[in-house]
């Protein structure tokens, strides 16, 4: 249901009050809560699990840093899809650390 507009609100002004344009910041909201969980979960993993392992990613910079900038830069969804790009092209026979930062090709 459609609430009419108050004076000198603008027809196409976005209401918070309205709950039309409330769906509209639904999907923001998810997103901004999924980002919180997958830096919770980079951060317990660059703390707790990657030391134990020691360093053997062969970019710079590290594939969890990588994830964790590219989350922060393009989302979650496109930031998980190009860490998982990232872990397929990082392989033991690699000989040099090339500078890779996340970047959309």
């Amino acid at each position: 249901m459609v609430t009419p507009l108050s004076w000198g609100e603008e027809p196409w002004s976005i209401s918070r009050k309205d709950p039309l344009t409330n769906e509209l910041f639904v999907g923001v909201r998810a997103s901004q809560e999924a980002q919180s969980v997958l830096y919770i979960f980079l951060r317990f993993y660059q703390k707790y699990l990657s030391p134990l392992d020691a360093s053997r990613c062969h970019y710079k910079p590290s594939c969890s840093t990588y994830a964790y900038e590219a989350i922060k830069k393009y989302g979650a969804l496109l930031g998980i899809l190009m860490s998982l790009d990232r872990l397929m092209r990082c392989h033991e026979g690699q000989k040099e650390r090339p500078y890779d930062p996340p970047q959309i090709y």
